[in-house]
């Protein structure tokens, strides 16, 4: 207790002698300041000068990134941008930057969405060589807080973004630059469409396909309609509206029932649509019934605020309809610098045009026996006329199988189903490939409206999409060079009616001839 007494004793004596010196004790706050942080570079190709790049394939932009980026600044503050390079011209290089550049501007969060994880993880190896700082996200987790400080993009997935429950729904967001674009629609509407799975939920499969069978022996198709209790159906019939109008009371009550909330596969869905029902259109098949609105309606998601900055880039930016339907209306601006990268030397091979084939699957087997070879398939029921020589993997598998593929230097074969971009296969990785049958029909709707309806003419962009994407997975520069197979008569024929080539590149319908 002494020792106490005496250190406040000899602390007051201090304080008088400083006091009686005239010394001031006053503690001036205003000598305090925060370190400033460095100034971010906002011009994309300042912050591409500055960027340590590890990747040896990078040297400096290409003239038509850099055409690119300089007209996308000069625009940067419309919300709605189109940015369109054709296939191995650098697009990820130019998101990367977009983003990143959108991050340092506003110190805010910036989305970067793509088709699947494979190209999530593919998008993130590509910044890490170009000495960019990203977050991913997928499966739930975010790799990083970098994000979360409104330092760097956050790559992520079309499944994540516009799922019901989406975290990003709750986030203040700048800006979203959606990376192939022109696949979007399909990704889109998935998650906006309730697939009621004949075996997942068979009571509920019967109960809604028995309340329509009264319209359908009505109308003169009760015959038709019985024939979706085989297994092995293909049709799909339309409920028209006024019909889901008639039965929307009774139709609530079964979807009630199945408690869709509760199961990982319909929950997402069913949380856009459960309030929604009598806005939608109804899809029976043998296997399923889809529930799905006629227009996907993006505009009331938090994504198409007006303030939001929205970058699309495409190597094949959808005609301006198709693009309205996928994203609620067209972009402001198309910035689309003259390029010719992807215009490389290709071989096409039309197996069924060859004198005396009958068979031109069998004989693009023979082709392609002693080479490495990529085959693409519309659908997973196609994969088995391949079945025999390549391997296809699990839906869940598609990166590492890719990633496997890329390094084997023997001569595998590796399928991928309905696949049409987001495989990048430069030089000797793979000089062959195969496109298999017509891509057509990658949701039920879309099948109706070019089974039935015989819609060709709206479907026609997206098919021409699917086809230039094709050609480029094993062509990514103009010193690359490859064969390409084609099979399959529906994709042959389409390709020779020239109504449908008009719509391809030129250097692809001069390669075709």
């Amino acid at each position: 207790m002494w020792y106490l007494i005496y250190a406040r004793l000899q602390m007051l004596h201090y304080i008088d002698r400083l006091d009686n010196s005239g010394e001031n004790m006053a503690f001036d706050f205003s000598k305090i300041h925060v370190k400033s942080k460095e100034s971010l570079p906002v011009d994309p190709i300042e912050l591409f000068q500055k960027l340590k790049v590890s990747d040896s394939s990078i040297n400096d932009l290409w003239l038509a990134q850099g055409d690119a980026l300089r007209e996308w600044h000069k625009l940067r503050n419309n919300n709605d941008l189109g940015v369109v390079l054709n296939t191995g011209a650098g697009k990820t290089l130019v998101g990367l930057l977009i983003a990143q550049s959108i991050v340092n501007e506003t110190r805010g969060k910036v989305l970067y969405a793509c088709s699947s994880i494979q190209l999530v993880e593919q998008t993130a190896e590509k910044a890490k060589g170009y000495g960019l700082s990203v977050t991913t996200y997928y499966h739930g987790d975010l790799s990083n807080d970098l994000f979360t400080r409104g330092l760097a993009p956050c790559i992520t997935t079309y499944q994540a973004l516009f799922n019901g429950h989406s975290r990003f729904f709750r986030e203040e967001i700048s800006g979203i630059i959606f990376d192939d674009a022109h696949a979007a629609e399909h990704l889109l509407r998935d998650h906006f469409s309730l697939r009621i799975n004949r075996d997942g939920f068979p009571g509920i499969y019967s109960s809604i396909l028995s309340l329509f069978k009264p319209y359908h022996q009505l109308i003169g198709k009760a015959s038709s309609y019985e024939e979706l209790t085989e297994s092995g159906s293909r049709r799909i019939f339309l409920i028209p509206p006024f019909e889901i109008q008639k039965q929307l009371e009774e139709l609530r009550r079964i979807l009630h029932v199945a408690r869709f909330s509760e199961y990982s596969d319909t929950t997402f869905a069913w949380e856009h649509l459960r309030d929604r029902i009598d806005l939608c259109c109804i899809l029976i098949s043998g296997s399923e019934i889809t529930i799905t609105p006629p227009f996907v309606p993006v505009l009331t998601l938090p994504y198409f605020c007006k303030g939001i900055r929205r970058i699309y880039l495409s190597a094949t930016l959808a005609a301006p309809d198709a693009f309205a339907r996928t994203f609620g209306h067209a972009p402001d601006y198309i910035i689309a610098p003259s390029t010719t990268a992807g215009e490389c030397e290709r071989l096409v091979v039309i197996s069924s045009r060859l004198k005396h084939e009958k068979d031109d699957v069998e004989t693009t087997k023979q082709i392609i026996r002693d080479h490495k070879t990529l085959i693409i398939v519309p659908n997973y029921s196609r994969s088995k006329k391949w079945g025999d020589i390549a391997f296809i993997p699990h839906k869940d598998k598609v990166s590492e199988s890719v990633r496997n593929f890329k390094t084997d230097n023997g001569k595998p074969k590796l399928l991928l189903a309905a696949r049409y971009d987001g495989v990048d296969l430069p030089g000797d990785t793979c000089r062959v490939m195969v496109i298999d049958d017509l891509p057509m029909g990658v949701g039920p709707l879309e099948r109706f409206m070019w089974e039935q309806l015989s819609l060709s003419n709206t479907l026609r962009t997206a098919i021409a999409s699917r086809v230039i994407q094709s050609f480029g997975r094993i062509s990514r520069g103009m010193s690359d060079h490859g064969v390409v197979c084609i099979t399959g008569d529906k994709l042959v024929d389409w390709l020779m009616t020239p109504r449908n080539a008009a719509v391809l590149p030129a250097f692809l319908q001069k390669q075709l001839q």
